[in-house]
């Protein structure tokens, strides 16, 4: 009794002390050996615990007061600390045979059958789990976002607002629900559900980020910035999900025309993570940015400014505008005449400028819808512009054609003649 009250007090030290004075005296003395493993798992020392509770097993002395099932328990979440799953299982379908109504072993079965990414077997385990007890809520938990890893987005919503029915503080659910409307472009309804994972501390910086994902997936990039600059201040830790958190951050950086910050965050990326994503190629794209103003400044420019530069980038190679398609942020498209005819009654050219402000190579397909356009317009040349380069196959299409293919380092030298 004494024992007992030393580690319900926490007074583990003592009553290991004690215990191993009374098993000097009293060796098969199987309480003792329980709250001895008893101590050592509440300290943490689990491989001593293990020691115990399988003594307790060889001796199998058991009563109302202590179970072969506490046993086996105790060992099952040892080896779950472990990450010894097979082992965890082995001890959960034990428990199963001695306590066929126990609705807990067969989840705990279910889960870790998931997390070997065994899905079938984990999925037969849920329903066991749920046929002793349909009001489970983390079984159905489990079971959504096991339907929603599979693609399974109907079953999953259902299984996950069942789990919200039989436990609505379950904030996990959440999450998955928000994912669910976010695969069915349902962004509103997915923005809801993150804001309620918002709520739970371990779930906050995940569901930030994916609420952010959601604004830029909408288009509306200055909530995602929002969404993932507050994600990025939540924690202090370098883990995955913040690294994640930092590209998203800097795709909408990039969108924006915000490149210095961009650039920022790739930059702590690749310290932490080399190779990850496209960061290596995303950096590589705009190294010329540190010693070229100039091409800084086209890159960076507002659409407006953009605009501006482009029409006098056009100018200076000899050409009048006569027509501006729509401006976007990243496409310039206009068609202009030659200013002066190089030759006495030879018609001026006709051409169609295409300009790009991209990072990734420009394919042949573009080139050859340059070409299309070119023929409806009755236009004598082609001329594509990029803050990037051209694939081999684009190079060898134009290269007999009537297209001039200007890339980066040409549109370097192109914009120091301009002036702007």
């Amino acid at each position: 009794n004494q024992i007992v009250k030393l580690l319900e007090s926490g007074n583990t030290a003592v009553a290991i002390k004690n215990l191993k004075l009374f098993l000097a005296k009293n060796e098969r003395n199987i309480m003792a050996h329980w709250y001895l493993g008893e101590a050592y798992y509440a300290e943490k020392k689990y491989e001593l615990a293990i020691v115990e509770y399988k003594y307790v097993l060889k001796i199998a002395d058991f009563s109302k007061e202590l179970t072969e099932v506490m046993v086996r328990k105790r060992l099952a979440r040892i080896y779950q600390e472990f990450n010894q799953l097979e082992e965890a299982q082995k001890e959960y379908i034990l428990i199963t045979n001695l306590e066929p109504e126990n609705y807990e072993a067969y989840y705990q079965i279910g889960v870790l059958f998931y997390k070997r990414n065994l899905f079938d077997n984990s999925v037969a385990y849920f329903q066991k789990a749920l046929r002793i007890n349909p009001q489970h809520s983390e079984t159905h938990y489990y079971l959504g976002m096991l339907y929603f890893n599979t693609g399974r987005f109907d079953e999953a919503q259902n299984a996950l607002n069942k789990s919200l029915q039989y436990n609505s503080k379950n904030l996990k659910a959440h999450l998955y629900l928000g994912l669910i409307h976010k695969a069915f472009n349902q962004f509103d309804l997915a923005t809801k559900e993150f804001e309620i994972a918002v709520r739970d501390p371990d779930l906050k910086i995940r569901a930030l980020l994916e609420n952010g994902k959601t604004y830029l997936d909408s288009g509306n990039i200055a909530k995602a910035v929002v969404e993932l600059e507050r994600a990025l201040k939540s924690t202090a830790v370098e883990d995955e999900v913040k690294i994640e958190v930092r590209y998203w951050l800097s795709n909408c950086y990039e969108r924006n025309r915000d490149l210095h910050n961009a650039i920022e965050q790739w930059e702590i990326i690749m310290q932490l993570r080399p190779s990850y994503k496209d960061v290596p190629e995303k950096l590589s794209s705009y190294s010329d940015l540190r010693t070229d103003d100039r091409l800084k400044d086209f890159l960076t420019a507002s659409t407006q400014n953009f605009q501006a530069i482009c029409e006098k980038m056009v100018q200076s190679m000899g050409y009048s505008i006569i027509d501006i398609s729509p401006v976007s942020d990243e496409n310039f498209d206009c068609i202009a005449m030659e200013s002066e005819a190089k030759w006495r009654n030879v018609r001026r050219m006709k051409a169609l400028f295409k300009v790009r402000r991209v990072t990734k190579p420009i394919s042949v397909m573009p080139i050859k819808d340059l070409q299309e356009e070119m023929k409806k317009l009755s236009a004598d040349k082609g001329v594509f512009i990029v803050t990037s380069n051209f694939a081999p196959s684009a190079a060898q299409f134009a290269a007999t054609r009537p297209i001039d293919l200007i890339d980066k380092k040409q549109l370097t030298e192109l914009l120091k003649k301009t002036q702007l």
